[in-house]
């Protein structure tokens, strides 16, 4: 057996052979010299193998060991030396001796290189002569004269070069992967730590459990038996696996962290950004984290990780630990340790017999058929029965004929480990791996360059290094020295176990250091270390390392390898090469640096220089003298754009890896480097730059390439070109990729089609190629050559190959193992071609098809149809074992014959989202293990699949049977339409035994949740065989699980009451307290612990709360006591929270984000801050106020548990991660009429007919609806109002709803408005007055005052007396109440009493609330049998048509089914009491059906005006600067808040006014409106005067008032006076509707300061006072539309502001500068102010997401205001309005906005200021049309609007099918002539275009860019959403025409406007044939030369309105006509 040392010496004989006979010995006449040195080395040698038998502990052979080992180093160095000498000046390198792949000619001892070449005849010559004697004499006299007091004898020959001492099949990496191997007791450990890591359990969050035990004892493999475990998976959102080890880095973990939780880690570059990241990754989100291998808890645990997961996690989040120190479990206060024992000792012969066995022959080693079942006992037994020291054993120990060597290796007592048996598999192959980092995974493709590099694989004949290096690597993971992770045939990583990894670090530690600081390099030379250091690896440590300094290497001038992986480093020190002389590998992947010093040139032997993923942006020049240069990795450098053209110089260079780089070519000369082996080619740009770069015809000559990427094919002009290549040729070439740029199929023309084939059919690859991928190409058929049977392709990849229609002949090759197609549009069938070229069926009929292939994958090809077979007869796919299809939407049939064929080897088949496969059944297939499908609605049957292991299901309603024999590990079953479980999980068809799995999951609908929830004999029945069950509904809402108990569910509700999770979120933060820096500074320990258990406690009792419907008073009391004690804890937590906001200097570590209200949580509907309180100086008071909050918990409150009866039922109930989804779709899709009975049509015309009668008796009449409230009195008067015949009667319509609390003033401004004037410049009763007798004099009025309550002040006092005056006669006035003496009192002529709705009408209406429209006539008509339920639910709500409306919203979200519906009807909700007479029960119920966090938002509407309209945008912002928006994964707040609003309106709780997609209006029904706020009065007050606010702590109301509306009343308030709010300490919210007031006590704020929100909307406010600086928690501040005139500077301490508005604020002219400071803002909203600019500094506020810019006027004013630059930085926005562009002086300036790269913005508004296209001069327009293309946004916006524009055409971009564009609006451009393109926007719904007054004509250029024929686009559709049209004031356009009927155009439009175009004669025809079927609504007004003859045929039409078209002849063929 060889020893390192051994084969040391080898290499140095072989190579002083070399000498002795050649040049270098003849010159320097040292013959005789070096014939004495291989005498000595050759007797040296002898001794070797002596050395390695004896078991030596003294110290004088391991010296005399290590003299040897650095003499050779000085030989090999001199060596090397000399040898660079030669190449240097040799004139012609073509006589080198060096193969391209290896590290030099020279051969290695130990681990390292040596040169094989001739010394030349050089000056220096005298020097190695000298050099050789003294090391001649040091061997011969110094080191062998010790060899007899050692006692060696000469046991062996001296062996010759080493030859490989192990063979091995020559196979890839991935043969050989497979799981970590253990024995079976583990499994059950890793199901007892399942269960303790998902049982529920409230003692702290994160809760850390531990695994215990030795080293190598399977910990790690313990853990990811966990890890990966299907429960965990469905438990946790985010899963993380961080390996520590001893020497970590805290960035690198939190970077890990980031990653796995799917996020980027690699842009955040210090700890406190990434701290943040972490937060926001995993903030609100149920956390499972491994920390792998942990030695100390004090930095990675107690100072990181800690902190930042008890602050952010979810509740319910777990963090298990493996370590080797129970002590470290301990410090991190593990509930639970597990300590891993060691294996059995059958388990351990098990566990050996699975390592060194292949699968086939286990089971025969384990019954002992070789008989070594004693003998490997034996060895188990001195593995000390752990796994790692199991696993090392090779597997050729344990083979029969090797018995005796195995027995005398035990008996003999020499075994000292088979695991460094194992690393000597070659010339120290190994040796090289302990300098990665431990624990962590390393690429196998740079590894095995490295060891090449080194010089440690040694050359075989015909066998390159790469080959060789490949099988070293094959036999290392056969042996289990190395872990495989991730395994693909692209790349492999590995890893060392840290036990083998530790043993590998010993073995080298005499020449290799592995450091983590600066001073471990300094001090290697003396503390015993190592005395020549040759290879340092530097991972860094926990400070930060930025320069590889000078002073660390200089004395290590022996260093080969420089390994560099702190990725901190940026500088390198510029004389550091200088030093290390004899550097052959120099890695620095991955660090900060951007230059390489010059010296680098000074590196004379290297041969690998790794510098990817660095900043560096250029090579320096003296890389030209890297003469050995082999492998330059400059992959994904960013930065670096150009290469030297010396590279091409380097003749050894083997391989220049440029992937994701910059680089846009490689210099030219790539021919001259014929020893390339790997290459990733770049096709230059065309001939010009060509001559600058390395073109194709450059690669002819490159044979020896073994891998060829090349990119940008489209580039090439011709097949010439691609033929010049020579590929083919290419003898050694095993891998190639093929790939041209992206670009769209539709932009592809048949020429570049026809050339890109032919280029492709020239680069034909040799036929053993076994690696091809084809990216992005473009032809419609592949290359010909790649269906031949010729080729060796065992993988094929082809991607994004959207225009490609065939996949002819592939079946044909013989070798071919993996198969992926993806993005494959246009293919439409897959046939017989597929398999063969051939077209006859006797040319393969005794054919086998893709004979080898293992793995088929087709993914997103969304036309494929059809996938016809060959028939059963002929064989295809026998070896098949993985079958994906994958988002094939059109996918009708797959063949029988696939599955057939592969039956006995298919193990997994994953078929997923196609609807429309005509799969019945999977059948007999005897080997199948995992079945994964979803979406495949005609499967009916399982069977026949003995090894399945997993099964899972999704919406897969056609399966009936599931046929198995055996317990499956998991079942996933999913579908939220079924209404009950599938009857296949309680029998195996044939009715006798049930399916059996060990664990089941089931996600379904609420409904079928709450079923099995209540023990439903039916469902329980199906599932009551399995232990292990949990069952989810669609968001979690609801969950229940079951472990092991039958029957017994543990119920996890999303709608307990919101003081239930109020407490929860206290409880966490208050955990946190007791282990963090509150309770260690202020020794509160005891005092939060015991406040904790007292809040757990009283949140067990609160489910029986919501079981029992209580209503006393003291219940109640009890309630109101545990909320305010919530609030007063959440305040004193956000007091310090924003002390410690305003304290630090840096606000990088703040928790929120820019769209949350902060990232405190919410309690009820308001919210608290869970972070920890600073030490400062009111420590004391926080002391005093726990201590007094605990009293008052402890003993009022808890103490009143016994005497209100509640029981502990339940236990504490989770955080619920989402509470409800809804369709993501905008408000506008769901807004409908108020949908009313039909009896309600005659009472409109009965009312129309008696207010339009002549009647002289009083002017003007009134007439009266009287009804009770929720019977459908508004919506009459609705009707009646918006009725053609009254809008034609009357010239002044007024609608006025006064309500209870109305303002005269405001009623008047209303009626001055509808009459179409101007009523907000009066301020007072008199000139209001005075305004509308003006408005209303002489007119016929028609006004509708709706919800009258009385009449003294309204009517008498007010409105009587103004209409009588002034109306004209025939004026009428109809009134709304529930008041009959109202009516009497306002001598109303006739009264309307609206009655109940009759049951049929009910039931009428309640389908029409609760179906959508193309149902309700089925529903009506009884389809799914619900009419009787629903007639008693009819009859429950009394026959009021808003409770059948709110019940129908509610049933609309449930399916249709008796049990959902009987669920509804059945509820005891129906019966509650205490509610107010007036609100119906059905309210209520609605109420409590909704999730808990609409709920808040819901009741925070209460604070909005009754009946008002309020603004949808502003009430989200409410909803989330109050923190009502629960933060949902990947979904921005406002998206959420959006889908929250949705749901309201669905459920009929908010009514919708106008609705645009620019802005949408709502309000609440009366009774709803009531409902709110009785629910909320608690807590909230609307009060219409001071005395009400003054009064609210006394009369009984509220004892702590929150939340504050003031909307004034009937007497004027001017002032906001102190005296009204000094007592309102705890006021969240202050909300000012009364436009009366217009001053603010000076002092008032400093009593508010909890106050979040402040709103003075519309006020007269003209200042704000200082005291506002004092609002530290303020975060929306609305001054819109008032008077005011500046801001104070105090502002600045806002620094929790996030949303200020001053729109309209006329007044305002400029913004303070230190606005710019405060960096939580998330919206700033100027339209409409007297503001001209932006104060400098915009771009700070990098979390905005609302902006309205102005562009600063020049240059001068720009230093003093914010510029469009500025923008850059603004990533964040969502919306973007940019004014006044005009001022933009150049497109450079508009550019540099990078509008592109905001890839979150959605709306979008270009403005210039308003001018005549007279005054627009030719540079003008040419200048704003350069600066409107580089405004080009991103594809995905959403809402576009162009206004004042005066360029002469639109931006190019606007044409693009890229673009989401849905809303475009474009105004006032009356430059503009052309409207190109616009229809290829594929998803334009809504195209608004006014003034427009210089276009003439629209035709085809308005459709499409296309100028070509019209057979470019026979087969489009244009604009193909589009479903509002609306062209205004085109005072020029005169033609408009069309594409031809055969072009299908507009086909969806609803609504066609064309208005004042008074020169439009021509009307495309085709518009209305196309939109037939859709057009609702024409409106054709002032175009009086449009030749328009006739309407006809539009089936679905409603209105008409047209005006002024004097052509028009008939009208027909419009059933659907309401209104004409």
């Amino acid at each position: 057996m060889e020893t390192p040392v051994n084969l040391l010496v080898s290499k140095v004989l072989e190579t002083l052979f070399n000498m002795a006979k050649e040049e270098l010995a003849m010159q320097l006449s040292l013959v005789d010299d070096v014939k004495t040195l291989q005498n000595t080395l050759e007797r040296l040698q002898c001794y070797f193998q002596d050395s390695e038998k004896k078991n030596i502990e003294d110290d004088s052979p391991k010296r005399w060991l290590n003299q040897i080992n650095h003499a050779m180093y000085d030989i090999e160095d001199l060596l090397d030396e000399y040898g660079a000498l030669k190449d240097n000046n040799r004139e012609s390198m073509s006589n080198e001796e060096d193969n391209s792949s290896s590290s030099s000619s020279t051969e290695v001892r130990f681990c390292f290189p040596v040169k094989r070449s001739f010394f030349k005849k050089v000056a220096s010559r005298h020097r190695i002569g000298v050099e050789l004697r003294r090391l001649n004499k040091q061997l011969n006299d110094d080191i062998k004269g010790q060899i007899p007091e050692l006692s060696f004898k000469i046991n062996f020959a001296p062996t010759g070069p080493v030859e490989s001492q192990i063979t091995s099949n020559n196979r890839t990496t991935a043969v050989v992967v497979r799981s970590d191997i253990v024995g079976n007791e583990i499994q059950d450990d890793a199901r007892r730590l399942i269960e303790l890591l998902t049982k529920v359990d409230d003692r702290d969050n994160p809760l850390v459990y531990a695994i215990v035990g030795m080293g190598g004892i399977g910990k790690t493999t313990l853990a990811k038996l966990v890890f990966n475990d299907h429960i965990i998976a469905s438990r946790f959102q985010v899963n993380v696996w961080v390996s520590v080890s001893q020497n970590y880095n805290e960035n690198d973990i939190l970077r890990n962290i980031i990653t796995s939780a799917g996020g980027d880690g690699e842009r955040c570059h210090n700890f406190n950004s990434l701290s943040q990241k972490v937060k926001d990754t995993v903030k609100g989100k149920r956390l499972f984290m491994v920390l792998d291998d942990v030695w100390e808890t004090k930095r990675v645990w107690n100072d990181t990780l800690r902190i930042l997961l008890k602050r952010g996690v979810a509740e319910g989040s777990r963090v298990l630990v493996t370590t080797t120190n129970e002590e470290v479990a301990a410090q991190m206060m593990a509930v639970h340790s597990q300590r891993v024992q060691p294996l059995p000792l059958d388990d351990g012969w098990s566990l050996l017999c699975k390592s060194a066995f292949p699968a086939w022959e286990q089971q025969e080693a384990k019954d002992d058929k070789w008989n070594l079942k004693d003998i490997g006992k034996e060895l188990v037994k001195k593995c000390d029965w752990t796994t790692a020291s199991d696993q090392c054993r090779r597997r050729d120990v344990v083979r029969p004929d090797q018995n005796k060597r195995i027995m005398g290796v035990c008996s003999q007592g020499q075994y000292v480990g088979v695991t460094k048996t194992c690393l000597q598999i070659s010339s120290g192959v190994s040796c090289i791996d302990p300098l990665f980092p431990k624990g962590e995974y390393f690429n196998i493709m740079n590894a095995k360059n490295l060891w090449i590099q080194e010089g440690l694989i040694k050359d075989e004949t015909n066998i390159s290094s790469h080959d060789v290096a490949e099988r070293y690597f094959t036999i290392l993971v056969q042996r289990n020295l190395v872990i495989l992770d991730r395994v693909y045939i692209e790349a492999a990583y590995f890893r060392m176990h840290d036990l083998v990894y530790s043993l590998s670090q010993f073995l080298t530690r005499n020449e290799n250091l592995v450091a983590t600081e600066e001073k471990e390099i300094l001090n290697s030379g003396f503390d015993g270390k190592i005395k020549n250091l040759r290879r340092l690896s530097f991972i860094g440590g926990p400070h930060k390392t930025t320069n590889i300094q000078k002073k660390c290497l200089q004395e290590q001038v022996s260093l080969t390898t420089l390994l560099t992986f702190d990725k901190t480093i940026c500088n390198i020190d510029n004389d550091l090469f200088n030093h290390l002389c004899h550097l052959r590998i120099l890695w620095l992947r991955g660090t900060k640096v951007t230059k390489l010093p010059a010296n680098l040139g000074s590196l004379k032997l290297l041969r690998y220089l790794n510098l990817s993923q660095t900043p560096i942006k250029e090579l320096p020049k003296t890389i030209q003298n890297l003469k050995a240069l082999r492998i330059l990795d400059v992959s994904e450098c960013k930065n670096l754009s150009n290469l030297p053209s010396c590279i091409m110089k380097l003749h050894h260079m083997c391989s220049p890896t440029t992937k994701g780089s910059t680089l846009d070519d490689l210099p030219p000369g790539v021919g001259n480097l014929n020893k390339l082996q790997h290459l990733e080619f770049i096709v230059p740009l065309d001939q010009d730059i060509a001559r600058e770069s390395s073109t194709v015809k450059e690669l002819e000559i490159l044979t020896e390439l073994r891998r060829l990427n090349l990119y940008k094919l489209e580039r090439v002009l011709d097949s010439s070109q691609a033929k010049s290549a020579s590929l083919k040729d290419k003898l050694h070439l095993e891998e190639l990729e093929l790939s041209c740029s992206e670009r769209d199929s539709n932009e592809v023309s048949r020429e570049d089609s026809d050339r890109i084939e032919e280029v492709f059919e020239d680069l034909r690859p040799p036929v053993r190629i076994k690696i091809l991928k084809i990216c992005n190409y473009f032809g419609c058929k592949l290359p010909s050559w790649l269906g031949s049977r010729l080729f060796h392709i065992r993988f094929l990849k082809i991607s994004r190959c959207s225009n490609c229609n065939k996949l002819d002949g592939l079946g044909l090759l013989p070798n071919l193992e993996a198969l992926y197609i993806e993005g494959a549009a246009s293919i439409k069938r897959i046939g017989s071609k597929f398999y063969t070229n051939s077209r006859e069926n006797d040319a393969y009929q005794n054919s086998v098809f893709f004979p080898k292939m293992k793995l088929l994958s087709f993914e997103n090809m969304d036309s494929w149809e059809e996938w016809r077979s060959l028939g059963n007869s002929i064989r295809v796919m026998p070896h098949l074992e993985i079958l994906q299809i994958y988002a094939c939407p059109k996918l009708k049939s797959i063949p029988k014959g696939v599955l057939f064929h592969a039956a006995n080897s298919l193990k997994r088949i994953r078929i997923c989202k196609a609807p429309q496969l005509l799969l019945k059944k999977l059948h007999n297939l005897r080997s199948l293990e995992i079945i994964e499908i979803g979406n495949i609605p005609y499967l009916e049957k399982i069977s026949g699949v003995p090894a399945l292991r997993r099964l899972k299901i999704e919406d897969c309603p056609g399966i009936n049977l599931v046929e198995l024999t055996h317990t499956l590990q998991n079942i996933d079953w999913k579908d939220f339409n079924a209404d009950s479980l599938p009857m296949w999980f309680s029998t195996d068809g044939h009715g006798n035994d049930n399916i059996k799995a060990t664990y089941l999951q089931i996600s379904c609908k609420e409904e079928l949740v709450r079923k099995i929830c209540s023990n439903d004999v039916h469902e329980c029945k199906k599932i009551q065989q399995f232990d292990n069950i949990t069952v989810l509904d669609k968001n979690e809402r609801l969950r229940l699980t079951r472990s092991e108990r039958p029957n017994s569910f543990t119920r996890y509700d999303g709608q307990m009451e919101a003081v239930i999770e109020s407490i929860s979120k206290v409880v966490g933060t208050l955990i946190n307290m007791a282990k963090e820096e509150l309770a260690m500074q202020l020794r509160l320990v005891d005092d939060v612990q015991t406040l904790r258990g007292t809040l757990v406690l009283i949140q067990s009792y609160l489910q029986d709360f919501e079981k029992k419907n209580i209503k006393e008073v003291s219940m109640e009391q009890w309630l109101d006591q545990i909320n305010h004690a919530m609030y007063d804890i959440e305040d004193l937590l956000e007091d310090y929270g924003a002390l410690k906001d305003n304290t630090s200097e840096s606000k990088s570590n703040e928790e929120d984000k820019s769209s949350s209200s902060s990232s405190t949580k919410v309690r009820f509907c308001f919210p608290v801050k869970l972070s920890s309180f600073m030490k400062v100086a009111s420590n004391h008071r926080i002391g005093v106020e726990l201590r007094r909050l605990n009293k008052q918990l402890n003993n009022d409150i808890n103490g009143q548990i016994p005497r209100l009866s509640l029981l502990t039922n339940f236990a504490p109930t989770r955080r619920v991660k989402r509470q409800r989804t809804s369709n993501h779709k905008d408000i506008a899709v769901v807004v409908r009429s108020d949908i009313v009975g039909n009896r309600i049509q005659d009472d409109a015309r009965r009312l129309i007919e008696l207010l339009t009668k002549v009647d002289d008796r009083d002017n003007p009449l009134v007439y009266a609806i009287v009804g009770m409230r929720g019977i459908g009195k508004t919506t009459l008067a609705k009707l009646v109002f918006d009725d053609h015949i009254i809008a034609s009667r009357f010239q002044v319509n007024v609608w006025v709803s006064v309500s209870q609390n109305y303002n005269e003033t405001d009623i008047l401004r209303n009626i001055i408005t509808s009459a179409g004037g101007d009523g907000e410049r009066c301020h007072d009763f008199n000139s209001l007055s005075e305004k509308v007798k003006d408005a209303v004099e002489g007119k016929r009025l028609f006004m509708v005052l709706d919800d009258v309550w009385e009449t003294k002040i309204v009517w008498n006092d007010t409105l009587r007396i103004l209409l009588k005056r002034g109306v004209a006669e025939g004026s009428r006035v109809l009134v709304t109440t529930t008041n009959e003496e109202v009516a009497a009192q306002m001598m109303a002529v006739h009264s309307q009493r609206v009655q109940p709705l009759p049951l049929e009408d009910g039931w009428s209406l309640l389908c029409k609330s609760a179906f959508p429209a193309w149902e309700q006539q089925a529903a009506k008509d009884d389809k799914w049998n619900l009419k009787d339920i629903g007639i008693e639910l009819v009859k429950r709500c009394d026959g009021l048509p808003l409770a059948i409306n709110v019940i129908g919203g509610m049933l609309s979200d449930r399916t249709k089914t008796r049990e959902s519906w009987e669920y509804v009807l059945k509820d005891s909700m129906w019966e509650v009491k205490g509610l107010p007479k007036e609100i119906h029960s059905v309210l209520y119920i609605s109420y409590q059906d909704l999730p808990t966090n609409i709920k808040r938002c819901f009741l925070y509407c209460s604070l909005f005006p009754k009946g008002e309209y309020f603004n949808i945008m502003n009430a989200k912002n409410l909803w989330i600067q109050e923190g009502l928006i629960k933060d949902e994964t990947n979904i921005s707040s406002h998206d959420v808040a959006e889908r929250y609003f949705t749901i309201l309106i669905q459920r009929n709780l908010v009514i919708l006014d106008r609705v645009y997609i620019e802005a949408a209006y709502f309000k609440m029904h009366d009774l709803v409106y009531s409902l709110s706020q009785f629910l909320a009065r608690n807590e909230n007050l609307v009060a219409t005067e001071e005395k009400e606010i003054l009064n609210s702590e006394f009369d009984g109301k509220i004892k702590k008032l929150r939340r504050l509306s003031f909307l004034g009343g009937p007497h004027e308030t001017t002032n906001i006076q102190k005296k009204c709010m000094q007592e309102q300490v705890s006021l969240r919210t202050l909300l000012i509707f009364d436009k009366t007031i217009y001053n603010i006590d000076n002092d008032l704020f400093y009593h508010l300061r909890h106050l979040r929100i402040l709103w003075l909307r519309g006020t007269k406010v003209t200042e704000l006072p200082a005291s506002l600086g004092s609002l530290r928690l303020l975060r929306y501040l609305n001054l819109s539309q008032t008077p005011i005139k500046e801001l104070p500077v105090e502002i600045k301490n806002l620094n929790a502001l996030r949303i200020l508005d001053v729109s309209e604020c006329k007044n305002l002219s400029n913004l303070p500068s230190c606005l710019m400071k405060l960096h939580h803002m998330c919206s700033l909203t100027t339209k409409g102010s007297a503001l001209d600019h932006l104060p400098p500094g915009v771009g700070n506020l990098n979390k905005l997401q609302l902006l309205e810019f102005i562009v600063p006027l020049d240059q001068e004013i720009a230093r003093e205001s914010s510029t469009v630059k500025e923008l850059e930085t603004l990533t964040e926005l969502r919306r973007l309005n940019l004014y006044k562009l005009e001022r933009v002086l150049d497109s450079s300036q508009a550019k540099s906005a990078s509008l592109k790269d905001k890839r979150r913005l959605e709306e979008l508004e270009l403005s210039c200021s308003e001018r005549d296209s007279n005054e627009v001069s030719r540079e003008d327009s040419d200048r704003i049309e350069e600066v409107f293309e580089d405004l080009h946004p991103p594809v995905r916006i959403k809402i576009l609007k162009i206004s004042n524009y005066f360029g002469c055409k639109l931006p190019s971009w606007l044409g693009s099918p890229l673009f989401y564009l849905r809303f475009l609006k474009i105004t006032g451009c009356s430059n503009c002539k052309k409207l190109d393109g616009l229809g290829l926007l594929p998803f334009l719904e809504a195209f608004y275009i006014e003034g427009a007054s210089s276009i003439k004509s629209i035709g085809p250029d308005f459709y499409t860019n296309n100028n070509t024929e019209n057979g470019a686009y026979q087969n489009s559709v244009f604009f193909r959403s589009m479903k509002l049209l609306s062209f205004e004031n085109m005072d020029n356009w005169e033609e408009w025409s069309s594409l031809g009927k055969d072009i299908r155009v507009m086909p969806c439009l609803e609504v066609l406007q064309i208005y004042a175009c008074p020169k439009l004669k021509s009307f495309p025809e085709d518009v209305l044939f196309h939109a037939a079927n859709y057009l609702k609504r024409i409106r054709i007004c002032k175009a009086t030369q449009l030749l328009l003859k006739k309407l006809h045929n539009l089936r679905f039409l409603e209105i008409i309105e047209i005006g002024n078209i004097p052509y028009l002849e008939k009208i027909s063929g419009v059933p659907a006509l309401q209104r004409l």
